[in-house]
């Protein structure tokens, strides 16, 4: 959940793509807000995002410039 936040996706879109009710998606977003320390939804948002924007990828991974 973590992720689709940090893809851009708003709770009831997590909540619809998860087929759970938008009330458990809350929940879980408050939970990792206690974990994380944030205050706000929009904090938890940021972090979500610059989680997202720092995630490793495999080394071996074809990258397309260098096949152009």
């Amino acid at each position: 959940m973590f992720q689709l936040f940090g893809k851009g996706r708003n709770t009831r879109q997590i909540a619809f793509d998860l087929n759970l009710s938008l009330k458990t998606i809350q929940s879980f977003a408050a939970r990792i807000k206690e974990k994380f320390g944030l205050e706000s939804m929009n904090e938890l948002l940021l972090e979500a995002i610059r989680h997202e924007s720092v995630e490793l990828k495999p080394a071996d991974s074809p990258n397309t410039a260098e096949n152009d």
